[in-house]
């Protein structure tokens, strides 16, 4: 099997959709002090920062990565803020319709080891988003954990499925077929 048909093969049984939110990290000046806060506030713990990553260290809750967390590169000029990736089947064609569509890549495609490719980009009107085709990282934000048996979290797998959902509410939802109840 070839890299890129295996690459393919595990997008490809990526949870998400092409253009979910699937991840989000942090990039800080503080690493220590962002790691304490959340550690705290959440009850994350930390895996071992990275040097020849960046530094970067993935976040845990019960074990299972929930998100990832970076000290802010010297030659990175963004703001503290926690960053949201798109899920792409194709990274290359989502930075060439990125461009189309009058954004700007910040970051080209490039590779994250075995992990995946990522860019960074910036929509027309400014907003910054990261793109994310899986690799061998294929979990997504908080993806690891799973809501506990017969909840629903917004938006619904069951309305999010049909063309017309029944409700634009998350208390809206009322297809108990599926184990879903309104969120309370």
């Amino acid at each position: 099997m070839t890299q890129q048909t295996q690459q393919t093969e595990q997008t490809q049984q990526h949870p998400y959709p092409d253009g979910a939110p699937c991840w989000a990290d942090l990039n800080t000046p503080d690493l220590a002090g962002a790691q304490r806060f959340y550690a705290g506030l959440l009850g994350w713990s930390f895996d071992e920062a990275d040097p020849e990553m960046g530094y970067y260290a993935m976040a845990r809750k019960d074990g299972k990565t929930v998100a990832g967390i970076a000290p802010k590169q010297p030659d990175m000029d963004m703001p503290t803020v926690w960053s949201v990736y798109l899920k792409s089947g194709d990274v290359e064609d989502t930075a060439r319709r990125i461009t189309a569509a009058g954004g700007k890549l910040m970051m080209p495609p490039m590779d994250i080891a075995d992990q995946g490719r990522m860019l960074f980009a910036f929509d027309p009107t400014g907003a910054a988003f990261g793109v994310w085709q899986p690799g061998e990282h294929r979990a997504g934000a908080g993806q690891a954990l799973s809501a506990p048996k017969r909840s629903c979290t917004w938006p619904c797998r069951s309305c999010r499925s049909r063309a017309r959902p029944r409700s634009s509410s998350p208390a809206g939802c009322r297809d108990t077929r599926r184990g879903c109840r309104p969120a309370r």
